[in-house]
């Protein structure tokens, strides 16, 4: 996971263009048409695979740390994520983090 400090961040994955700010993620499709979403948390985190068509983007709210991902919607909450990875077998999004007051992987 790219720990994020300076905004915008942005990145490709499958054609689409994806603008991460500081509380909104702005999404540009391959047919130009724009799509936003305006956070009430602080982006904290990105990791993508253009390999596995997918990006997770890690989300700091007061009652925790949730993931949106482009093929699964939001997942959380978890009380750390140190790092996103994509399993080679699966390509499914993994984070290390705390859950539950459990330090462990967690496959979103």
């Amino acid at each position: 996971m790219e720990k994020l400090t300076e905004y915008p961040y942005t990145f490709k994955v499958a054609g689409e263009t994806v603008e991460v700010h500081k509380s909104m993620v702005r999404k540009i499709t391959t047919e130009g048409i724009e799509q936003k979403v305006s956070l009430d948390g602080s982006v904290i985190g990105v990791s993508h695979s253009e390999e596995n068509n997918d990006y997770v983007i890690a989300i700091q709210y007061p009652v925790g740390i949730y993931m949106i991902t482009k093929k699964y919607g939001w997942l959380g909450p978890f009380e750390s994520a140190e790092e996103i990875s994509y399993e080679l077998e699966t390509g499914l999004p993994v984070v290390k983090g705390k859950r539950e007051g459990k330090l462990g992987l967690y496959q979103l």
